[in-house]
């Protein structure tokens, strides 16, 4: 027969054991939930949309499709969640992410699929995303040296 402060003892170590099971298993699921948060969106576009190499402006790979700008960014959100995302006045729509950057634009009727390295669609359109974001990525990306002087790529 046990005595009392032994099943007193064995429900501690129990309780103990459920809230030791609970915070690691929160820290996985913490853990699982923002590596896929930020993924690149480039294999889900590629996969989803017609690649359209006429439409490639300065290395960015374009993609077409007849869905609308809309219904292509909650798509792309769905699949890999943006840091950020912006409607500029002519109806695009960006996504921004800690390596990539998506435009979708009004096409025919459809929309237009802008997808690339956050530096190369950054510095190619400017004019849209500068007054947004700054010219290095969000969340380490390559980044820049801090301070006076710092570094480059």
């Amino acid at each position: 027969m046990t005595s009392a402060s032994d099943a007193g003892s064995n429900k501690k170590k129990i309780i103990w054991f459920v809230v030791i099971i609970a915070i690691v298993g929160g820290i996985i699921a913490a853990c699982a939930i923002s590596a896929s948060a930020n993924q690149s969106p480039d294999d889900f576009i590629e996969r989803t949309y017609t690649r359209a190499p006429q439409l490639d402006e300065a290395e960015i790979d374009a993609f077409t499709t007849t869905k609308s700008p809309s219904t292509v960014a909650a798509e792309i959100s769905g699949q890999s969640k943006p840091v950020d995302k912006r409607t500029a006045s002519d109806g695009s729509i960006w996504l921004q992410y800690s390596d990539d950057i998506v435009a979708i634009f009004p096409y025919n009727g459809g929309s237009k699929i802008m997808a690339d390295d956050y530096d190369r669609v950054h510095r190619h359109y400017y004019g849209f995303v500068g007054g947004w974001w700054s010219s290095s990525p969000p969340g380490g990306g390559w980044g820049r040296g801090g301070g006076s002087g710092g570094g480059g790529k």
